[in-house]
C-alpha cells in the first residue's frame, strides 16, 4: 500500500518521538488509519476491493469512501428564502395539499435546519407574485420592490430584513400570502392602474429583490429561490422602459411567457447568480407544466442556480419537496468544502465498468484510465461510490488497483487552517493477485516415423508479464496482501496429464522454456475415418516459490501425426560362374525402375544377391523393375549383359 491515512495528533507525536530516538535505523512498516473519530474539519479517505485473486477476464469491485467531520457549532450564515406566491401555488394540488402548503412546510423545515443551532445564522424572506416584497422583521411590514427600493430615501437595512428568530420566520412563512402588495400595472390601454397583487408571476421582480437583500448579508450568504411556473409579466419604467421598476406589464394573456418576459427574467437570474460570495439554490416545481411552458421554466430556473448541482426540480412536490429543502439546509449548514472531486488513475492492466453516480471514466494516452468522481459539496458524514475493474490478459503477480487516487476540494471552511494534508486526502491502494494464463497449443508432424522437434515453444503464446507492485498493502483484514504472494517469482511448466501408453514419446522436454521433441509411435494406426492420429498432453504454469503461489489454468498441447501405411518388396537372384568358384562382392547388380537406378548390390559367397524396397501410400500403383549385371574388369571373365 503506497499511501495511508492520517492519524490523530497524539499518535503522530508518538511517531515523531520514535523517529528521533531511532533516527539512525531503518524504519519499516506503514502507518495505518485509526478508526477514531475525526476532529472538526478533518477528512478521512479509504479504498477497498472485493475480490483478491483474479484470472484474466475476472472482476473486482472497488469502493471509495470519503468521510469528513463538520463544525461542532455550524458557521453562521445569512440565507434569503424566496417563495413564489402566484395563483398557481394555491390552485395546483397534489393529493389533498396545495403546492403552496407543501412549499411552506418545506421552507419551515429549512428554517429549522438553519436556525435551530442558535449559532447566529439569520433568514430573510422574499415573496413574489405580480409584485415582489421582502419582510422587515423589525417593523413587521412587507417592503415592496419599486423605483425607490434601496435608495437614499428608502434604504434596505440588513438587520431589519434578516432574523435569527425561528418562530417569527415560521409564522411569516405560514402567512406569506397575507396582506399582498398593491402596485402599478400597465393594462392593454397603456394606462397605469394601482391594483392589489392579482397572482401573476413576475419572476424578474423576485430575482431583483432577492439580489438586493442578499447584498445586505454580513455572513456567508445563500439564496433559496423557488417557482412553480413561468414568467407571465415583467417590470418596466413609468414610460415603458424595460430597465425600470415602476410597475409591471403583461405582454400576453398572463398564462404563457413572452420573449421579453423570459429575456428579462434570464437577465435578472444572471445578475443574481453573479453576486460574489453568495451561493444560489434554485427549486423548480414543474407539476402541471408541459411543452413550451416546461421548457421555459427549466431554462429560467436553471439559470438561477450557481451551478448545476444547486438546481433542483420536482414534478411531485408531495413526494420530495421536503427532502429538497432539508438537503439544501444540510448543504448550507454541514458543508465543509466546495468542489470536492476524487481523481483515480487506474493502471493499464484493467478495464473499467459499472461506474457509480457522478463518475466519469476517460481513457488516457498511456493506457491508464482516469476516473473522476464529482462529489461537489464536501459534507459532514460519510459518502461512498463504486466501480468495477476487470483484469486484462497478459499479466500475473501483485498488481495495484490504482496508480494514484486523491481527493481535492476548494474553500474549506477553516481556510488556511485546513488540517488536511495531501497524505490525508490520498487513498490507500488495494492490490489484487493476478494468476498467469496458459493457452492451448497444436502441432502437426511431417510423418509418423521421424522424431519431431517443435519449431517454437509452448510458452510462445502464453504472454504473462510479471508484475510485482511494491510496497505491498499491509492493512489488516481483507485488504492485506499475504506474505506468500509477495516477491513474485518466474514460473515453470508442470505437466498435468502426460501422453498415454502407445501415444508416442516426449523427449528433451525443457520445463523452463517449453521446448520438446515428439517421437511418433510408428505402429499406431490412424484415428477412425482419418489419415492421421492425434495425441495430447496437458500442462499448467506454476511459480517457482516454495508455495507455488501462482497457478494458471490447465492448457492442452495437441499433436497431429500423419498416418503412413507401409509395404516392402524383396527381389533376389543368383549369379553362376563356369570354370571356378565365386567370392563375395566380385560382381555388382543394379535395379532400375524405367531409366532410374534405384539400388546397386553385390553378390554373396554363394552368388546370391537381393534388393529390398519399402513403400508408402504415395507409392500405390503398378511397378516394373529391371535387374542388370554391371560390367566389371575381372581377368579371364566374360560378362553377359542381360536384363
Amino acid at each position: 500500500m503506497k499511501n495511508y491515512l492520517k492519524t490523530g495528533k497524539k499518535w503522530l507525536s508518538v511517531v515523531l518521538t520514535l523517529l528521533l530516538v531511532f533516527g539512525n535505523s531503518t524504519f519499516a512498516g506503514s502507518i495505518v488509519a485509526e478508526s477514531s473519530a475525526l476532529n472538526p474539519g478533518e477528512v478521512r479517505v479509504d479504498k477497498h476491493r472485493s475480490t483478491y485473486a483474479l484470472s484474466p477476464g475476472e472482476s473486482t469491485d472497488i469502493t471509495l469512501t470519503v468521510e469528513a467531520k463538520g463544525q461542532e457549532t455550524p458557521k453562521a450564515v445569512d440565507v434569503v428564502i424566496t417563495i413564489d406566491i402566484s395563483n398557481s401555488m394555491v390552485n395546483n394540488k397534489e393529493g389533498t395539499s396545495t403546492v403552496m402548503k407543501l412549499t411552506q412546510d418545506a421552507a419551515k423545515a429549512l428554517a429549522d435546519k438553519l436556525l435551530s443551532s442558535n449559532n447566529g445564522s439569520r433568514v430573510a424572506l422574499v415573496r413574489y407574485g405580480d409584485f415582489a416584497s421582502v419582510f422587515d422583521f423589525q417593523n413587521n411590514v412587507w417592503i415592496m420592490l419599486n423605483e425607490d427600493t434601496d435608495t437614499s430615501s428608502a434604504p434596505l437595512i440588513g438587520n431589519n430584513l434578516y432574523t435569527s428568530d425561528l418562530s417569527k420566520v415560521k409564522s411569516r412563512i405560514d402567512a406569506i400570502r397575507s396582506n399582498r402588495d398593491t402596485g402599478y400595472i400597465r393594462e392593454k390601454d397603456n394606462k397605469w392602474y394601482s391594483k392589489e397583487d392579482q397572482g401573476g408571476t413576475t419572476t424578474e421582480a423576485g430575482l431583483i429583490l432577492t439580489k438586493l437583500v442578499a447584498q445586505k448579508a454580513t455572513r456567508d450568504s445563500y439564496v433559496v429561490f423557488m417557482s412553480d411556473g413561468v414568467p407571465t409579466s415583467r417590470m418596466i419604467g413609468q414610460s415603458g422602459n424595460a430597465d425600470g421598476l415602476y410597475g409591471i406589464t403583461r405582454d400576453g394573456s398572463g398564462s404563457a411567457t413572452s420573449d421579453a418576459e423570459k429575456s428579462e427574467a434570464l437577465a435578472a437570474a444572471a445578475s443574481l447568480k453573479a453576486l460574489s460570495n453568495t451561493g444560489v439554490f434554485s427549486v423548480a416545481i414543474t407539476l402541471g407544466l408541459s411543452g413550451t411552458n416546461l421548457a421555459n421554466a427549466r431554462e429560467v430556473m436553471k439559470a438561477v442556480a450557481s451551478k448545476n448541482s444547486m438546481y433542483f426540480e420536482t414534478s411531485s412536490p408531495s413526494s420530495n419537496i421536503d427532502d429538497i429543502y432539508i438537503g439544501i439546509g444540510k448543504t448550507i449548514v454541514d458543508k465543509i468544502a466546495n468542489n470536492a472531486v476524487v481523481t483515480d488513475i487506474v493502471p493499464k492492466y484493467f478495464s473499467v465498468s459499472n461506474l457509480g453516480p457522478d463518475m466519469v471514466a476517460t481513457p488516457m494516452p498511456d493506457g491508464t484510465t482516469k476516473i473522476e468522481w464529482t462529489i461537489g459539496n464536501l459534507m459532514d458524514g460519510k459518502t461512498e461510490n463504486q466501480y468495477t475493474l476487470k483484469l486484462k490478459e497478459g499479466y500475473y503477480g501483485i498488481i495495484d488497483t490504482n496508480e494514484s487516487a486523491v481527493l481535492t476540494y476548494s474553500d474549506h471552511y477553516m481556510g488556511e487552517g485546513d488540517p488536511n494534508t495531501l497524505a490525508d486526502r490520498t487513498f490507500p491502494i488495494p492490490e489484487i493477485k493476478a494468476q498467469p494464463t496458459a493457452k492451448d497449443d497444436s502441432y502437426t508432424t511431417p510423418d509418423n516415423v521421424n522424431p519431431y522437434e517443435i519449431p517454437n515453444t509452448i510458452l510462445d503464446n502464453d504472454n504473462n508479464q510479471k508484475i510485482d507492485n511494491k510496497p505491498y498493502d499491509d492493512r489488516s483484514g481483507n485488504d492485506y496482501t499475504p506474505l506468500s504472494d509477495r516477491d513474485v517469482q518466474d514460473y515453470k511448466i508442470v505437466i498435468v496429464d502426460p501422453l498415454g501408453e502407445g501415444e508416442g514419446e516426449i523427449t528433451s522436454f525443457n520445463y523452463e522454456t517449453g521446448k520438446f521433441t515428439y517421437v511418433p509411435n510408428q505402429s499406431r494406426p490412424a484415428d477412425p475415418g482419418k489419415t492421421t492420429y492425434t495425441v495430447d498432453f496437458t500442462y499448467k504454469l506454476v511459480s517457482k516459490d516454495d508455495a507455488g503461489a501462482y497457478v494458471s489454468n490447465v492448457a492442452t498441447v495437441t499433436i497431429t501425426v500423419p498416418y503412413q501405411a507401409t509395404g516392402s518388396l524383396a527381389l533376389s537372384g543368383k549369379k553362376t560362374l563356369t570354370g571356378r568358384g565365386l567370392s563375395a562382392g566380385e560382381f555388382e547388380f543394379e535395379l532400375y525402375e524405367g531409366s532410374t537406378l534405384l539400388q546397386t548390390v553385390s553378390n554373396q559367397d554363394d552368388g546370391s544377391f537381393s534388393f529390398n524396397l519399402n513403400y508408402t501410400l504415395s507409392d500405390v500403383g503398378t511397378k516394373t523393375y529391371k535387374v542388370k549385371e554391371k560390367a566389371g574388369s575381372l581377368s579371364g571373365v566374360t560378362y553377359a549383359i542381360n536384363e
